[in-house]
């Protein structure tokens, strides 16, 4: 469809050119973005905070890592997982001793502490929010300010595509084939079933349709997987997905802990509970890895989700031994397969440590 001169395009058709933008021009940020969109459509009238809020809403937003304090850096066009801040959520609900702070656009939100938390301290007890498309189908059939509340925190979870993530971890071609069988097998089970009998039984169950912009989310190829990034993104290690315990980030040297204690009544519901004593105003954090494995092996498995080098005080201490073993001549780190050392080890830490690090 095309437009006329000073017309304000509709939001499918905004979505639509920004997602095509994005794919000619995969490393534009938000302002260059815009304006190329001008340029493509000079007859329309979009405001560079509109072609944010959409770009961010539909996981478009590249973020490009500058350097750090240590002197590292991403890859240009690396990408970070977006995410938002959840309006109006209510974090008293599961406890009074944090709160939701935004840090910055990389980083994006976290929780801190608003009071003094002893180690071994409960911080909150929490059920999982479930996140399946029969669960949002059922819940469309409510009342639609309820609706919007829990269709809201699904947008607001952290979210990173299966395309975006597999162009960060390999140079092969992804299996799209089977993405697609199972983008097919998805949408004929929720949305249009092929056969007329499941058509007829899913109209008595869902006699209120969906809003346009949550069956576009919800059931086009991109969308889903994206969909697919940010189920597997935000899930606990026991495989829930939870409100508040989708917002702590990670170090290799967390200050908390993920538990399950109500094993009889509730196994899906997690304790968060504290591993040292943490001050008021400090971060909370978990680990998303391993921490029993190596530095390079952690930061492999971080790279996965495109959350960049981490730079957590352990990390940073470890690239110090492993600077100081390999100026001596030593191997820090194996490959667990043929035991050769990491061919990129040395550039990664003479990137991170600067121009002193000589080769052993």
């Amino acid at each position: 469809m095309t437009t006329t001169d000073s017309t304000t395009p509709s939001e499918d058709e905004l979505k639509s050119a920004l997602k095509a933008l994005r794919t000619e021009h995969p490393t534009l940020g938000i302002s260059k973005l815009h304006a190329a969109l001008l340029a493509a459509h000079p007859g329309w009238t979009v405001s560079e905070k509109r072609t944010r809020k959409v770009l961010q809403s539909e996981g478009l937003v590249i973020v490009n890592a500058g350097g750090s304090s240590n002197g590292g850096s991403e890859p240009a066009g690396f990408k970070y997982p977006s995410s938002k801040v959840m309006e109006g959520l209510d974090v008293g609900k599961w406890t009074d001793k944090v709160e939701v702070r935004v840090f910055d656009r990389k980083k994006g939100k976290g929780l801190v502490a608003k009071v003094k938390i002893a180690e071994g301290e409960t911080i909150w007890k929490e059920d999982p929010f479930v996140l399946a498309p029969e669960w949002i189908l059922l819940a469309n059939q409510t009342d639609d300010a309820f609706f919007r509340s829990e269709w809201d925190i699904v947008k607001s979870m952290a979210q990173l595509g299966m395309e975006e993530r597999h162009a960060q971890v390999s140079a092969a071609e992804p299996d799209r084939a089977t993405w697609k069988k199972a983008f097919q097998l998805y949408k004929q089970a929720f949305y249009k079933p092929t056969q007329e009998t499941d058509n007829k039984k899913l109209a008595r169950l869902l006699k209120k349709p969906l809003p346009e912009d949550v069956a576009d989310e919800l059931f086009g190829y991109d969308a889903f997987l994206r969909n697919l990034g940010r189920m597997s993104l935000n899930l606990e290690a026991h495989g829930g997905l939870y409100v508040l315990h989708s917002h702590i980030n990670h170090t290799c040297d967390p200050n908390v802990s993920v538990r399950h204690f109500d094993q009889r009544s509730a196994l899906s519901r997690i304790t968060v509970v504290a591993k040292k004593d943490i001050d008021v105003g400090e971060e909370l954090f978990i680990t998303y890895v391993n921490p029993e494995q190596s530095r390079v092996e952690r930061q492999r498995q971080l790279d996965e989700w495109g959350f960049g080098v981490c730079r957590c005080a352990r990390c940073n201490a470890d690239r110090e031994e492993e600077a100081k073993l390999l100026k001596e001549g030593k191997a820090p780190v194996k490959e667990s397969g043929d035991g050769q050392v990491d061919a990129d080890l040395a550039n990664e830490l003479k990137a991170g440590l600067g121009p002193d690090l000589k080769d052993g």
